[in-house]
């Protein structure tokens, strides 16, 4: 797709964040580097399938304040049925995700 090819050359990296793209790509177009109709279809390209939730407006999860209804309506598992799977599964009680956030 020629048009691909010459947006990835005024990218500085191909494998940029969603938000840095999409500021590129209202940039270009103040710039007339690319026109109207290639905003559109590469903002379409990059735009996030999901949506950004701020996890730091809800409350910390916990587990052990579920109760057995609640954790079978949320998980379709028993409170006492996850512990079991996690020992089963041989899951920490902490993890570090890929962006450095311990779970």
């Amino acid at each position: 797709m020629p048009l691909l090819k010459e947006y990835y050359r005024y990218i500085p990296q191909r494998n940029c964040e969603r938000s840095y793209c999409k500021k590129l790509h209202c940039v270009y177009i103040q710039k007339r580097i690319i026109n109207d109709r290639e905003f559109v279809l590469l903002y379409d390209v990059n735009r996030s399938k999901n949506p950004d939730f701020p996890y730091w407006n809800y409350e910390r999860f916990e587990l052990d304040e579920l109760t057995n209804a609640e954790c079978n309506a949320e998980f379709r598992f028993y409170k006492n049925d996850i512990y079991k799977l996690a020992d089963a599964r041989q899951l920490p009680d902490e993890f570090v995700a890929y962006n450095g956030l311990i779970v």
